[in-house]
């Protein structure tokens, strides 16, 4: 499923809401909200980034936000709960498309996320990008080693993200988290992508192309994207 699907409103909508609850008598709850987002708790369980999303769904409903007085932000809130797109709608909106028919939800990018075993993927996002081949397509004898080397570790998720673009996916991820919610689905996508322009990459140098068939790497870095 596509993002867009369940996102059908532009975010500057948001960006105005945000603007206008600043200038106006909001600007001490919206404060109390940040404050409860980032506070602390004495209590091992649960743990604060645990508490900090909690409190983040509680607030996805705009609660607050719905209780102004000022007419040009009551404006903006009409229109964004006329067309159902408060962060409450677009999770209701997501989950019942997941439902739909009563089949399976295929989350493509849980699946890679999964797949590439790491508790973090800031390290290998980094790394993915600092060694992406250039218009060129050339390796130096040293970066095309360490690009097989990275290739070889990462092979098995590379074929579970490869096998995961047979269904269509349905992905799923907290919106009435905003932005405490944990997007590295999308950086796992974005890894598995350069993996496969790094395989291309190397295949180029080492000639290991056939002219009469697809190039499998170009052709499922490319996939990923609209698969988003």
């Amino acid at each position: 499923m596509h993002l867009s699907d369940i996102w059908p409103q532009p975010h500057s909508q948001w960006v105005t809401l945000f603007q206008l609850s600043k200038a106006t008598s909001l600007q001490g709850s919206v404060l109390v909200v940040v404050l409860l987002l980032f506070a602390g708790c004495a209590r091992d369980v649960p743990t604060k980034a645990e508490q900090a999303r909690e409190t983040a769904k509680e607030y996805g409903d705009l609660r607050l936000t719905l209780q102004t007085n000022a007419p040009k932000l009551q404006e903006q809130l009409i229109w964004v709960e006329t067309s159902k797109t408060l962060p409450v709608n677009l999770r209701a909106t997501m989950t019942a498309n997941a439902q739909s028919d009563g089949e399976e939800v295929h989350d493509g990018c849980e699946i890679i996320r999964k797949a590439l075993k790491l508790n973090s993927l800031e390290t290998l996002l980094s790394e993915t990008s600092s060694m992406m081949p250039g218009l060129s397509f050339d390796f130096s004898p040293v970066e095309l080693e360490q690009a097989r080397t990275l290739l070889l570790k990462y092979t098995a998720a590379s074929v579970t993200a490869r096998e995961s673009l047979a269904n269509s996916w349905n992905t799923q991820w907290e919106i009435e988290e905003g932005y405490l919610a944990d997007l590295s689905w999308a950086d796992a996508v974005s890894i598995i992508a350069r993996l496969e322009l790094l395989q291309a990459a190397v295949e180029i140098q080492e000639g290991n192309i056939n002219p009469y068939f697809p190039f499998d790497p170009i052709r499922y870095s490319m996939e990923f994207a609209p698969t988003l």
